[in-house]
């Protein structure tokens, strides 16, 4: 399913494109001001959070993913963390990256 907002004569649709069985169907619903004004406010919060998003490099030396975080988590995970308990964290994409630096870390 996607959904997407389309002008038709000077008002604006809400569309929603589906399958059904192997027929593509469509679904337009008319957005009203208000409502249209409420997705222009989402969609500023949500560019808003994305260009607050950084990505840090998995920890496992032989991957390239990278996870994203806000700032503050990153600060929290770096910082915060070895200052309250003492203790480094190091970031994996998944459980098998995990398991690979714990190997490497513990040879």
């Amino acid at each position: 399913m996607t959904v997407f907002i389309r002008e038709k004569n000077g008002k604006y649709y809400l569309v929603t494109r589906y399958y059904e069985g192997s027929r593509r169907r469509e679904k337009w619903e008319a957005l009203k001001d208000i409502d249209l004004e409420n997705l222009y406010k989402a969609l500023k919060i949500k560019e808003e959070i994305e260009k607050q998003t950084v990505e840090v490099p998995c920890m496992n030396p032989y991957c390239s993913n990278t996870i994203l975080m806000t700032p503050q988590q990153k600060q929290d995970l770096l910082i915060s963390f070895k200052k309250k308990y003492d203790k480094l964290v190091l970031v994996c994409c998944s459980k098998e990256c995990q398991q690979k630096v714990l190997d490497i870390l513990e040879n």
